[in-house]
């Protein structure tokens, strides 16, 4: 399940990051999320989450709306903003 967007203190949404830490510096200053087991990973792989993987939740802004998270698997993610693992 997808959690509730946290805003940072200036007021907009923040990353979060799930599974075990990796150790870059988004798992020490980002929150940290419960793993969004089985919603489709937003990154064209569309396979689901699955416990025990690690990624992303990126907040997705549109106008006139609430905030939502998107999740992504981090090789997906890293693979979708031109970075390889």
């Amino acid at each position: 399940m997808i959690p509730d967007v946290k805003y940072g203190d200036d007021g907009w949404p923040v990353m979060q990051w799930f599974g075990e830490s990796w150790g870059a510096p988004i798992c020490q200053h980002a929150p940290h999320a419960e793993t969004p087991v089985g919603e489709p990973c937003d990154d064209g792989c569309g396979e689901p989450i699955r416990d025990g993987d690690q990624g992303y939740l990126v907040p997705l802004l549109r106008e006139r709306e609430e905030p939502v998270y998107l999740a992504h698997h981090r090789a997906c993610w890293l693979r979708s903003i031109g970075l390889h693992e």
